[in-house]
């Protein structure tokens, strides 16, 4: 009996490693400012997953999420939109972006848009607001810190367009201030990787 506990024990590691993940859709992140980028997932889609994981999770959730598979860019990554639905069923809004960088194995980015902020709890709705590139907000002193760095990641001034990204690598955090003649707005990602 005491050599099955530890075997039993070891069986169960990745399930009980699994289910210590925080969901953004039901736990507000902004309360474990320990958490890094790899602790949470979104839908059950997690950073380090294969395309065909990720592609079945989102087949399984067919009835809430739609997904396609973006083709028709000039760069070597893997590109996934995910939208959610409306009452009756049909394609609603983009609320995430998933990303396998360099037609990697593995996924690598998760970007939030504006339209995933009624499925986030508490303070994770704030990371899709201008607080989030406050440094005096609660939720900058408080969950995000200060930015290890900060870069302009797009600016076309001719049309009005700009984006300036906060880099958090501890969390594997990035925010992005995007600015655009219809107005502002905020989205954050995680990634893999110290970016």
């Amino acid at each position: 009996m005491k050599k099955f506990i530890p075997v039993l024990l070891l069986a169960l590691f990745p399930v009980l490693a699994h289910a210590q993940k925080y969901e953004i859709t039901r736990d507000d992140i902004t309360l474990h400012p320990e958490a890094t980028s790899a602790d949470i997932s979104v839908f059950s889609i997690s950073l380090g997953m294969t395309r065909e994981k990720v592609e079945s999770l989102l087949t399984e959730q067919k009835s809430k999420l739609y997904y396609y598979i973006d083709g028709m860019h000039t760069t070597k990554d893997h590109r996934i939109y995910v939208y959610d639905r409306d009452a009756g069923g049909q394609k609603k809004n983009c609320i995430l972006y998933l990303i396998w960088d360099n037609n990697s194995s593995t996924l690598s980015r998760i970007t939030f848009f504006a339209d995933m902020r009624p499925y986030l709890l508490g303070g994770t709705q704030k990371l899709l607001t201008t607080e989030a590139v406050d440094p005096a907000s609660d939720l900058s002193r408080k969950y995000l810190g200060k930015a290890a760095r900060s870069e302009v990641t797009l600016d076309i001034p001719s049309i009005g367009l700009k984006h300036i990204t906060y880099f958090y690598p501890d969390k594997g955090l990035q925010v992005t201030d995007k600015y655009s003649s219809d107005g502002r707005s905020v989205v954050f990602a995680f990634n893999t990787g110290k970016k």
